[in-house]
This record gives structure tokens, C-alpha cells and sequence, in this order.
């Protein structure tokens, strides 16, 4: 039921899982514990995390998440971070995510899913807005995830770094997701791998793509792909993005997963 939280100036290393995790009380219904004495009292029911900051921690070489506000609290920020060689970067379920300003070297950054949000007219339990931070790529996995449940995102003003499998962004899931002034360099970075990836690829519907940049410095690769679009992907806007010495600047179709013969268009 703690409903402000405030971390500043830590420095966490080598935890076998997770870095800072935070479960409390949930704003979408779930009952928090109430210990006898105090049963009946509504308000009890009310209190849920309604700020919680991450401010200039530095988190590395920890086996998974280095935040995790996972009790669909509110206003769960992460701010001027930096994060080295973790799983993952974050996992939130917060109503609203404001990720700004991090540095995230050699981990996924799985940013924006979780939560449940089955009635269309309401607004989900994820809401983020991504700005202003640098990604750069290791070998451990591809850079930010969108996924499912997610109703509003914004992802604006990044740097995507070295980024040689997998995708520098992928939207696999949620409803309304704006991708802006993002500058993707798929270039391989030395002793990375050398694999098929993608900068952007989009796997859910009502998506706009503007005003980016995707690239490789130097010679073309093959392996790159700019823009994927999944087939059955619909009301998906893309104009004024400039993409230089991939493989295949726009792609459509399905993708094709190791095992599967059937080839997208």
C-alpha cells in the first residue's frame, strides 16, 4: 500500500534475478493483504503505488529485470538510468511509464506489456511514453518490446545502436502506438553476431511510423531489413522515414520461424 517511491543514486550489480522489483497493492481491483484488525475499512482498498521513480541508478550483470513495478500501480518513471549486460531492461505494468534518458548497453529493453485491459473502451493498464534514451545492442537479445495490452505508447527521439538479430523495436501487441524521430543504426557492432534483423518490426495494428531514420553505415547488408509489417496488420501509417544500405528497405508478409516452410510475401 506504499503509494510513493523514490529511488535515487543506487548502484546494484550481479543479482541473480532481478534488480529493483516492487509488488503491492493494485489499482485495477486486486484486494491487497489486510491484516484482521483493519478489515472493512474501504480505504484500505485504495491505496495502490501511485508514483514510483527510478532516478540515476546504475544497474549491471543481473540475471533479469533491473525495475520491475509489477502491481499495475501508476506513474512508474525511469529516469537518466543506466543500465549494462541485464536480461532486461525493464517490465513495467504501470498505468502510465515514462522511460527518459537511459543509457542501456547490452540487454533487451522489454519496456511496455502485462496487464489486462479486455473491455476496448477503456483505457488499458499500460501507457508509456519512451523518449530520448540510447539503446545499443549486445548479445543477448533485440532491443524494445510492445506487447499486448498496451494502449497508448510513444516511442520518440531514441538512438537504436548496433543492433545484428532480431529487432531494434518490435510491436507485437497493443492498440495505439505513434514511432517518431528514432534513429536506427543496424550496423554490426564487432563480435556481435551477424544475423537476419529488422528496425522496425510491427505486428499489431493502428500503428504510425514518421520521421525516422534506419540505416546500416557502410557496405549493404542482406540481412537487414528497414520496416517489417505483418500481413494482418491493419491501419498502419507510415511516410517520411529515410532508410539507407538495408537489405530490404519495407517488407510485408508473415514472419517465417525456424521449422516453418511457409514463406511470407
Amino acid at each position: 500500500g506504499t503509494e510513493r517511491l523514490l529511488f535515487e543514486d543506487l548502484d546494484v550489480s550481479r543479482m541473480a534475478s532481478e534488480a529493483f522489483y516492487s509488488h503491492g497493492s493494485d489499482c485495477y481491483g486486486l484486494p491487497p493483504y489486510v491484516q484482521a484488525p483493519h478489515e472493512g475499512r474501504p480505504e484500505l482498498l485504495r491505496q495502490y503505488t501511485k508514483s514510483c521513480v527510478f532516478h540515476r541508478c546504475h544497474v549491471q550483470d543481473c540475471g533479469f529485470n533491473a525495475f520491475n513495478n509489477n502491481d499495475h500501480a501508476e506513474n512508474t518513471c525511469i529516469l537518466h538510468c543506466r543500465v549494462e549486460r541485464c536480461t532486461n531492461f525493464c517490465e513495467n505494468a504501470s498505468r502510465f511509464s515514462r522511460i527518459i534518458g537511459n543509457t542501456v548497453i547490452d540487454g533487451c529493453a522489454t519496456s511496455v506489456h502485462g496487464g489486462t485491459a479486455d473491455d476496448p473502451r477503456k483505457i488499458g493498464p499500460t501507457q508509456a511514453v519512451i523518449a530520448d534514451n540510447v539503446f545499443e545492442a549486445g548479445i543477448l537479445s533485440g532491443g524494445v518490446s510492445v506487447g499486448h495490452h498496451a494502449t497508448q505508447v510513444v516511442v520518440a527521439n531514441n538512438l537504436f545502436v548496433g543492433y545484428s538479430k532480431e529487432s531494434a523495436l518490435f510491436l507485437n501487441g497493443g492498440r495505439r502506438i505513434i514511432v517518431t524521430g528514432n534513429h536506427f543504426d543496424l550496423t554490426r557492432i564487432e563480435d556481435n553476431p551477424d544475423h537476419a534483423r529488422c528496425g522496425i518490426c510491427v505486428e499489431t495494428s493502428n500503428v504510425t511510423i514518421a520521421d525516422n531514420h534506419l540505416y546500416v553505415r557502410g557496405e549493404v547488408s542482406d540481412l537487414v531489413t528497414g520496416i517489417h509489417v505483418a500481413e494482418d496488420a491493419v491501419n498502419v501509417h507510415i511516410h517520411d522515414n529515410l532508410i539507407e544500405r538495408c537489405g530490404v528497405g519495407l517488407r510485408t508478409g508473415r514472419r517465417v520461424y525456424v521449422g516453418d516452410e511457409t514463406r511470407g510475401r
